[in-house]
């Protein structure tokens, strides 16, 4: 079953289930079907972590830099879709930068 179908008919017996008010029924997916365990153990030192957080970081804000130049450009070219897409991209990056 594609996961896209799983969704779906998943989403319809929640449906079902609150339609048929009834306390006792919950949709319940059976072990093993749309679940990830994943169990990974941090193999890096506190500082090793930190390296790490401040690559990541100035990765992201390398990429926030590109992504305002692109949207300069846009702004320039007075292409008001591209502009509204990039923009809204920028935002997005910037709340994760943030994060």
């Amino acid at each position: 079953m594609s996961a896209l179908a799983f969704g779906l008919s998943r989403g319809a017996g929640w449906a079902a289930a609150q339609e048929a008010d009834a306390v006792d029924s919950v949709d319940v997916a059976p072990e093993g079907e749309g679940s990830v365990e994943v169990e990974r153990r941090a193999s890096l030192t506190p500082q090793e972590q930190v390296a790490e957080a401040e690559r990541a970081l100035r990765q992201g804000q390398d990429l926030s830099r590109r992504v305002s130049g692109v949207l300069a450009e846009a702004r320039q070219d007075g292409d008001i879709i591209r502009v509204t897409c990039v923009n809204d991209k920028l935002t997005q990056l910037t709340a994760h930068l943030r994060t």
